[in-house]
């Protein structure tokens, strides 16, 4: 069976952490931050982590993928965990495309599908199947931990993007406060404290 790369035919419709989160959480000065650059850098925290190239290996709020298959019997493995519904259509050699009957479910490794009825061979046929995966719709349904992690994550791009990147502390009101002595320690800490707040949920992708 050939794969191909997983497609993303449907972002999320949100991101797990607001920026209302990102201001409340955060002791970096966030007034002088046009609103756009903050969602940028929201955006780019929460891909670090997210889907396909992110570290975690998963989907975190629903999104939609693609994956088309060169079909053999067996499971056809999805990348991702967390999968909520999946479909098929057969795709031919001139593109034109018919339906196809697929079971949904899941094992120790990954959620797969197996085809439901017969298969179909010839040059150039390949199954194509659309799966919607993640911890759910909304933003509270990813595990805290994780939203941690993208808020510290972006608290460091914010400490990065600051005038002369001396700043030497962080906090997360109720929870801690960090000091450094150089931006670049304080960097490694961040990223060991991230390691640690994701270490359970990280699983490696089915290529």
């Amino acid at each position: 069976m050939r794969l191909r790369p997983p497609i993303l035919v449907e972002k999320p419709a949100g991101l797990p952490v607001s920026l209302d989160d990102v201001r409340a959480a955060t002791r970096v000065s966030v007034d002088d931050v046009p609103e756009a650059r903050l969602q940028s850098l929201v955006e780019a925290a929460t891909a670090g982590f997210d889907g396909r190239t992110g570290q975690l290996g998963r989907a975190l709020i629903h999104q939609v993928w693609r994956r088309d298959f060169t079909p053999i019997r067996g499971l056809m493995r999805l990348p991702f965990p967390d999968v909520v519904e999946a479909s098929a259509v057969w795709i031919d050699a001139a593109g034109q495309e018919q339906p196809a009957t697929v079971f949904l479910d899941e094992d120790v490794i990954s959620p797969f599908v197996q085809l439901v009825g017969g298969w179909r061979s010839g040059a150039g046929v390949m199954l194509r199947v659309t799966f919607k995966a993640g911890y759910g719709a909304e933003p509270d349904d990813v595990p805290a931990p994780i939203r941690e992690a993208i808020i510290k994550r972006v608290g460091q791009l914010l400490l990065e993007e600051s005038e002369d990147g001396q700043l030497r502390s962080f906090a997360v009101d109720g929870a801690f406060t960090e000091s450094y002595n150089s931006p670049e320690q304080r960097a490694a800490e961040v990223e060991r404290s991230i390691a640690r707040l994701v270490k359970s949920y990280r699983r490696g992708n089915v290529l």
